[in-house]
């Protein structure tokens, strides 16, 4: 297909302020949570003489955190996300549903996967990370042929029906692999939904939950136990019809292998022009905006500056959504740009399924229905704000 560039609306879409008058472009690549945010803020602020875009292939975004409830069969995949379209609408913005295969930050230009090039005079990613199935071929061949990968959480949320059908027929010998928060919740979601399924958890040598403290970890391998999940504390190298092969040279039989490894940013970003940190994801300072290019910001997991705990139902990410309000509406007015400050709370919820779940708050751990209580207000609390029509900022961040 022949490239064909896009530069915004068409002249009888902008609002005329003279002759041959152009609105500039703002960009939003991706739908992630602080995407999110920064539509609801358009709706209330617009951004004067600025024509934004939002690029994103799905019509809903996905709340990684809720995704358990579906595995475990408590939510519909509908009841575990965000409804795009209307706060499009609201936001008056335009709405290419496709997604970026290409940036020339040099030229400020996004390449589309439709064929077509998008001219931009800012641009702001909130993509989130990918996980790159040619890498983890390379590292445990027949990863590709034979495992089901968590991201993009779309597709897997297509697929994961026919694991449930599948063991609605026999009792399946499922392997997740893994070490992080979203491996763990996995395991304890399928123990949940397939309650006569042998379920194994290959987290590697590193301990389970590395950033929580000891007591979390002693509770948390405690309560897999109890849930009947095989810990192995080693790695997968590969995998083949009804095996995975593990780094000690043993086999372990398998029916479904499910990777939940650590994800990347897009491959793309390598050719980008940008820089990049060491994991390479976009490099930003304390303003989100890119270190080397200041039309371009990041956040979000594809930025340099990570949100702590960012998996709490998103509720973390909407600091950075607020602030990325702030300082595009000053990139673009010309005004200067404020630094992000990020939350002070330094506490963490892991779900083991059933609505129960792990709370870790500073060197405190507590397990049980009142943490999977806590984790549910939160999520509910952040989808209903989401939904709303209103758009106010997260408390504490004025």
């Amino acid at each position: 297909m022949s490239s064909h560039v896009i530069p915004g609306l068409t002249d009888s879409e902008a609002t005329p302020t003279g002759a041959g008058y152009q609105p500039r472009t703002l960009v939003l690549l991706g739908s992630g949570h602080a995407h999110v945010h920064l539509l609801k803020s358009l709706a209330s602020k617009p951004l004067v003489g600025v024509q934004v875009v939002l690029v994103s292939p799905h019509p809903r975004q996905l709340v990684a955190s809720l995704l358990p409830s579906f595995v475990e069969g408590r939510r519909s995949i509908e009841d575990c996300a965000i409804a795009l379209e209307p706060l499009v609408q609201r936001a008056g913005v335009r709405w290419l549903e496709c997604s970026a295969k290409g940036l020339n930050a040099r030229d400020q230009c996004l390449s589309l996967d439709n064929g077509s090039l998008l001219k931009y005079d800012w641009l702001s990613i909130n993509t989130g990370v990918v996980m790159d199935r040619e890498a983890s071929e390379r590292s445990m061949p027949g990863a590709r042929t034979h495992a089901l990968f968590v991201r993009p959480a779309e597709g897997f949320a297509a697929l994961w029906p026919r694991v449930v059908a599948l063991g609605a027929e026999r009792a399946l010998r499922v392997t997740v692999v893994g070490s992080g928060t979203a491996a763990i919740e996995l395991a304890c979601a399928v123990r949940v939904r397939l309650p006569n399924a042998a379920v194994t958890l290959v987290c590697g040598a590193s301990p389970l939950l590395a950033i929580a403290g000891k007591a979390t970890q002693q509770q948390l391998g405690l309560a897999l136990r109890q849930r009947g999940i095989t810990v192995l504390q080693d790695n997968a190298v590969g995998f083949a019809e009804g095996l995975v092969q593990l780094g000690c040279g043993a086999t372990l039989a398998c029916d479904i292998p499910l990777l939940a490894t650590p994800a990347r940013a897009p491959t793309w970003l390598l050719s980008s022009g940008l820089a990049l940190d060491g994991h390479g994801c976009i490099a930003t300072a304390s303003t989100l905006r890119s270190t080397s290019h200041g039309t371009v910001f990041a956040t979000g997991s594809v930025g340099s500056r990570k949100e702590p705990f960012e998996h709490l139902g998103g509720r973390f990410t909407a600091f950075a959504g607020h602030t990325l309000a702030q300082n595009l509406a000053a990139a673009t007015s010309g005004a200067p740009l404020k630094p992000h400050r990020e939350p002070t709370a330094k506490s963490l919820l892991v779900s083991l399924g059933a609505g129960r779940a792990i709370g870790h708050w500073g060197p405190l751990a507590v397990q049980g229905r009142l943490a999977g209580l806590i984790k549910q207000w939160i999520d509910q609390r952040y989808l209903a704000a989401c939904r709303s029509s209103s758009a106010s900022a997260p408390a504490g961040s004025r």
